[in-house]
């Protein structure tokens, strides 16, 4: 379990790797160790508070899991807000990502720029940077790297056949707490991620700066994305 008096950060860089986490912490996107989603009415308000700057087969047997994983999940995610940060946390869900394993996640986030106009850069060892510009009135403002990584920590418990390669994780809503099924959540840092592809999908019509999305890769063992970084692929000077 995850203590309620943890360090507060925004848009976190780093959330335990437990298997669980509190779902009554920090309103908004504003995120300690879990923060409070049924406080959260609308994710525009990420900046006033961060910043002032504004079938038999084996594989038809495959398929038919991860369908009834994706409504584990949405069953686990009902009612919680806000709705695009908990709908793209449990999308990350069904996508195995462990360290230097990334591809599939890396792939996702291409897809998801793409289909929604946005351009997006990579470096040689895998980090991704997707760019959002200015809307609704912030298009002047100096823009504002928000960063994340896309690897998780992948520990299960003894005895659970769980293939973190391949496997989809199993979210359970457990009360105030939200789990997963015998291994961690990956809320360290999917969580993150999932935030900052709820900043992008915002509508043209909401109040931000120039935003540059940083997804980082093999945070968990080693920092390979962080220490090998392109910075080139920045011009932000402010980061959450």
């Amino acid at each position: 379990m995850i203590s309620r008096h943890g360090c507060a950060c925004l848009l976190l860089l780093a959330l335990p790797m437990a298997s669980n986490f509190r779902l009554n912490h920090l309103p908004y996107i504003a995120l300690c160790h879990g923060f409070r989603p049924v406080l959260a009415s609308n994710i525009k308000d990420f900046f006033a508070v961060a910043s002032p700057l504004c079938g038999d087969s084996g594989a038809d047997c495959g398929a038919r899991r991860g369908m009834d994983q994706s409504k584990n999940a949405e069953s686990a995610i009902s009612g919680l807000k806000p709705e695009p940060i908990w709908r793209n946390f449990q999308l990350l869900t069904n996508i195995p990502r462990p360290s230097k394993k990334e591809q599939q996640v890396l792939a996702m986030l291409r897809h998801f720029a793409e289909t929604r106009g946005l351009k997006w850069q990579q470096d040689s060892v895998g980090n991704m940077v997707i760019y959002r510009k200015g809307t609704g009135g912030g298009e002047l403002a100096p823009p504002v790297l928000v960063q994340a990584h896309v690897d998780m920590v992948c520990a299960k418990n003894a005895g659970s056949k769980h293939n973190f390669s391949a496997d989809p994780i199993k979210m359970v809503r457990d009360g105030d707490w939200m789990r997963a099924d015998g291994t961690t959540l990956g809320a360290d840092n999917g969580i993150g991620v999932a935030a900052a592809m709820a900043l992008l999908e915002l509508p043209a019509t909401a109040k931000l700066p120039p935003l540059e999305c940083l997804f980082t890769v093999d945070e968990e063992t080693g920092l390979t994305g962080a220490y090998s970084f392109n910075a080139s692929l920045i011009t932000a000077r402010t980061m959450l």
